[in-house]
């Protein structure tokens, strides 16, 4: 299978433009992990600090991204390769989850709402109470 990995910086993200044939998913995130350690060698060689938020993505030439090589996790040794993707969504699911939520949003907005009202009530009752006291020990 043919794959590109675009190195992502600090600022920029930079295309590979050729790709490499890997014979799998776990080959291509090895290569790219090589390559990450490679750029994080040559970064140390010329002084300057290792570039921990920078990262690989392994993709297809549709660019599709299959997996995301963090150059923290190489530096450190952490290998967490390839990473679950989620899987992708109709619009009509997307809108439906966001029409969801703003339901539930709605609801509790209306729940802290009538609790503060409850509140607010308690206080006034508390303040009344407190000025009828206040006048007949007086």
């Amino acid at each position: 299978m043919l794959v590109f990995f675009h190195v992502l910086t600090d600022e920029t993200r930079i295309s590979d433009p050729d790709g490499h044939e890997c014979v799998d998913l776990k080959e291509a995130c090895g290569e790219a992990s090589q390559s990450a350690r490679e750029v994080i060698a040559n970064e140390l060689q010329a002084g300057r600090p290792v570039p921990l938020k920078w990262r690989i993505e392994v993709a297809l030439a549709d660019g599709t991204t299959l997996a995301t090589i963090n150059f923290a996790e190489v530096a450190l040794g952490v290998p967490r390769y390839p990473r679950p993707r989620l899987p992708a969504a109709t619009t009509e699911e997307i809108i439906g989850r966001a029409n969801a939520i703003m339901v539930e949003a709605q609801e509790r907005e209306a729940a802290v709402r009538a609790a503060l009202g409850e509140a607010h009530a308690g206080l006034r009752t508390l303040a009344q109470l407190n000025a009828t006291l206040g006048r007949k020990i007086r």
